[in-house]
């Protein structure tokens, strides 16, 4: 199930019950607006039935109404409907107006409103009971104004139309307003967000932002979750040393007392130390191999180096071993202001493990050959390509290389980790490693990026 963020949260338990708010009051306004509308009309009506009755005159015992032409044509049509009247005397005889417009349902009351349908259109009707008083006598008289409701429909339409413009301008406003004060208020999550997409996922320093006590408490436990972590890398860290100690000590003593005990001679001599030799190898590649897991690495060992020095410092330890197995040695370094951000005891294990795998794998018994190492700045990265005259590998398995026990000449002695550590240290260091065949030399390539000068 895909989740929401929390901004999308908070904007639809904020808009929605605004929406709700905003329709309840909608419709309040509508329903009082409908009914002032009404009230003015029928106040409009009472006022023209009252004005009729004021031109009702009583001539030789006879009603009669004095309405002026324009008046008359006034009531019977405006721009948006129709007004019909009626005048009639106590027979029920109409003396001015129309016939056919609805009675009131309880023609006694004096004054009343009612609605009612004039052939199929509805309408508005004022009923008025009045009487004409005279010297000769009282006439009473019933007047009947019929207003269409076209008038009264267009103008609540128009207002209707009003209110749902300002509920809608209303509803965005509020949903801009609601997005800017939550970016606003949940930006110390976004930094935090920020920051932590931004470091390194090695990277367990604490964090350090100024925030709100809400979000700080969050960072606490973040840091805390760092400080737990980085006491079981420690932990594993202590460990992988002691046993480094406790396995080295024994294989130490035990190859001391082979060269003082055992003859040179002896032709089991050279295969016990030989052994003795591999065994201590295999445990220093198991160490590292555990040292370069990812998951349990801490990178403040890292600090930026100058790649031409710290290789140089290797080159001290590694160059007799080199010799010693008949090679020669080559460094080539153009450039002398080189640096990187790396860990020195991973970038020596990486050195060491290609020139051991140079030595172990190319050559042959009449000629060794040589091993060379440069350093180029390529770009945005410093390039390590480390060069032997062996066969090389083979393109089809230049991916599998670099798996762990993975050896492709079984006729030599190894842990097959060599190269899945060199792979594992280059990864940690988020570098790129690829491996070239030429005809006369096999290349092993690894481009770090370049950093400034500290």
């Amino acid at each position: 199930m895909k989740s929401t963020s929390i901004q999308s949260r908070l904007i639809l338990r904020l808009i929605i019950p605004m929406i709700i708010f905003n329709l309840v009051v909608f419709g309040f306004v509508y329903l009082l607006f409908d009914k002032k509308i009404n009230d003015f009309f029928d106040q409009t009506l009472l006022a023209s039935a009252k004005s009729i009755q004021e031109k009702i005159l009583v001539e030789y015992s006879t009603l009669i109404v004095n309405l002026p032409y324009f008046t008359i044509d006034m009531l019977e049509n405006t721009s948006k409907g129709h007004v019909l009247y009626s005048v009639e005397n106590e027979k029920g005889e109409i003396i001015a107006g129309f016939d056919d417009i609805p009675e009131p349902a309880n023609p006694n009351v004096d004054t009343q409103f009612y609605n009612s349908s004039y052939f199929e259109h509805p309408v508005r009707v004022v009923y008025i009971k009045a009487n004409i008083y005279k010297e000769d006598g009282i006439y009473p008289t019933r007047i009947k104004i019929a207003a269409s409701l076209n008038n009264r429909e267009e103008i609540l339409g128009e207002i209707l139309s009003i209110l749902i413009v300002i509920s809608i301008v209303i509803i965005l406003i509020a949903i801009v307003v609601s997005s800017l004060g939550l970016k606003n208020a949940l930006s110390p999550l976004y930094y935090l967000q920020k920051k932590l997409r931004s470091r390194d996922v090695n990277d367990l320093k604490p964090i350090q932002a100024y925030v709100p006590k809400e979000v700080q408490t969050l960072i606490d436990s973040i840091n805390n979750l760092f400080i737990r972590i980085k006491g079981n890398i420690s932990y594993i860290e202590t460990f992988n040393a002691d046993v480094s100690h406790q396995l080295r000590t024994p294989l130490a003593e035990l190859k001391a007392f082979v060269q003082l005990n055992d003859k040179k001679l002896d032709i089991n001599y050279y295969k016990k130390l030989g052994l003795i030799d591999n065994m201590a190898h295999t445990i220093n590649q198991l160490l590292f191999y555990a040292k370069t897991n990812p998951n349990a690495f801490n990178a403040e060992h890292f600090e930026i180096v100058n790649l031409e020095e710290t290789c140089k410092n290797i080159f001290e330890k590694l160059v007799p071993v080199i010799y010693d197995n008949d090679f020669e040695f080559e460094f080539i370094c153009e450039h002398h202001h080189l640096y990187i951000n790396c860990d020195i005891i991973l970038i020596e294990a990486l050195i060491s493990n290609l020139v051991n795998n140079s030595i172990k794998y190319s050559g042959s018994p009449q000629k060794k050959g040589l091993i060379s190492i440069e350093l180029q700045s390529h770009g945005e990265y410093v390039r390590l390509i480390v060069v032997d005259q062996g066969k090389g590998i083979d393109q089809v398995h230049h991916k599998n290389v670099f798996k762990r026990f993975v050896r492709l000449d079984c006729d030599k002695q190894g842990t097959g980790l060599g190269l899945n550590i060199v792979a594992q240290i280059a990864d940690l260091h988020k570098a790129n490693i690829s491996l070239n065949n030429t005809k006369e030399s096999f290349e092993v390539i690894v481009d770090f990026k370049s950093q400034e000068r500290p």
